[in-house]
């Protein structure tokens, strides 16, 4: 769900700058997620509940689906399409294969292009990648030419066709850093005021 700027917010960035600003609200975007937890990679580890020593075991089905365990991406692959993603000298036609269902993004990933042109260099230190299914879900620090290192939870790529690819939503939070917004993309999604 999109929410609307607080006047105290509007001032807050008049003030600090709107770099400041940005990397506030991606914090506060990426500290969610749907289940307001983070990947078991981040928690602290829990012991498994110990069985009844009479307990009989759970009978097998006779055929069962066998789905092939994804090999996790690593750091560095995700880094790298993080950094490309960004990168406001990469066309945004060249940028449709780092996300899922990259094309109907190219015109927000045009603007954030444009936005980011004289920005200067976005990095990302990516860290605890966890695979769950057909998904990878990292702890992210990023920083920008104006702010510290802002962490980031919940940073999801999809394996789609045997490469990873930033999810929608990630791919709408990083579109933020141009100040482009996905608005009515998503399901969701607020429309926007007229």
């Amino acid at each position: 769900m999109w929410l609307r700027p607080s006047p105290k917010l509007v001032l807050l960035g008049a003030v600090l700058g709107l770099p400041f600003v940005i990397g506030a609200v991606l914090a506060f975007v990426f500290s969610f997620s749907a289940d307001d937890s983070a990947p078991s990679a981040l928690r602290d580890s829990g012991s498994e509940a110990a069985t009844p020593n009479n307990a009989q075991p759970a009978p097998q089905p006779t055929t069962t689906a066998v789905v092939p365990d994804l090999p996790a991406p690593t750091t560095e692959f995700l880094q790298d399409s993080l950094a490309r993603f960004v990168d406001p000298a990469i066309p945004a036609d060249q940028k449709v294969g780092l996300v899922v269902d990259g094309l109907q993004f190219v015109p927000l990933i045009d603007s954030m292009n444009t936005a980011l042109a004289d920005y200067g260099r976005i990095t990302f230190a990516v860290n605890a990648v966890e695979v769950q299914g057909n998904q990878a879900i990292a702890a992210v620090e990023v920083t920008t030419p104006l702010t510290p290192p802002i962490p980031l939870r919940n940073v999801t790529w999809e394996n789609s066709d045997g490469t990873w690819r930033l999810t929608p939503s990630t791919t709408c939070n990083l579109l933020a850093f141009g100040r482009t917004s996905c608005q009515n993309m998503l399901p969701g999604a607020v429309p926007a005021p007229r």
